[in-house]
């Protein structure tokens, strides 16, 4: 139930964690709903929140909405990173290159790219670089081998992806080795974490899994779609749009292969 008597940022938080939910369920046109209500209504005025609700509505626009609104949506997100938390620019950008190349706007991607190999630059020298760096590369690593899909660069993006998910699959192992403050928000955000993480590794295993079949190399392929699939299984549920792309290019590989 919608909580009675709260303030604008416990309804901000309700609605974002229930568009999640919505997400993982399959039900994409309510996530974005409670998205779009958090943007127009609840926008928190912290910065690094502001960034986390504006992209959310970007992802969930990309995968059931609109491709306008997710443009617009992810702007909104890079205009609200504020200096000390610039580390955002990288998967905003990441985000910004895949939108930007699915609507055949490569100049916009690859200026996107850029932005994501300068702000790392910048970033190689940040005191928190030992806590975020892992993720901060794959974030490049993977706008870099979405790029390279789209321009058609195969084995660019083969090399690009199998980077990006090797560094996702080194900060889930430390994500699990961090010592754990024993109360429900510490276990609540671990597991956001590995959920998070396990995600963006499912879906840079089936962009993999496309890069290889590219190539003729379809056992190999299919060997990427089903961990990709698995891995998608295990943060969504299996009437997801999510789970269903997966599927889909699953299927298409299998019968590739006659």
């Amino acid at each position: 139930p919608i909580p009675s008597m709260a303030s604008g940022e416990e309804l901000r938080k309700y609605y974002v964690q229930r568009a999640e939910a919505h997400q993982r369920m399959g039900q994409i046109a309510l996530a974005i709903q409670d998205m779009r209500l958090v943007t127009s209504k609840y926008l928190s005025t912290t910065p690094q929140l502001s960034v986390n609700d504006w992209s959310t509505l970007a992802r969930f626009e990309q995968r059931g909405g609109s491709m306008v609104q997710a443009i617009d949506a992810i702007e909104k997100a890079r205009s609200s990173i504020t200096p000390n938390i610039s580390g955002n620019y990288m998967f905003i950008n990441r985000l910004a290159v895949s939108f930007y190349a699915q609507l055949g706007n490569f100049e916009a991607a690859e200026k996107s790219l850029r932005d994501a190999e300068s702000t790392m630059v910048m970033l190689r020298r940040s005191p928190n670089l030992g806590l975020y760096g892992k993720s901060w590369e794959a974030d490049l690593d993977a706008a870099r081998g979405i790029y390279y899909m789209y321009q058609g660069k195969w084995v660019e993006a083969e090399r690009s992806l199998r980077r990006a998910i090797r560094l996702r699959q080194e900060q889930f192992a430390q994500v699990e080795i961090n010592q754990l403050v024993q109360t429900d928000e510490a276990r609540a955000l671990r597991s956001r974490q590995k959920l998070n993480t396990k995600q963006e590794i499912a879906y840079r295993q089936l962009d993999l899994a496309q890069a290889i079949l590219m190539q003729g190399r379809l056992v190999e392929a299919e060997v990427n779609a089903r961990d990709g699939l698995s891995l998608m299984l295990e943060v969504f549920n299996k009437n997801s749009t999510e789970v269903g792309a997966a599927l889909n290019r699953l299927t298409r590989i299998i019968s590739e292969q006659g």
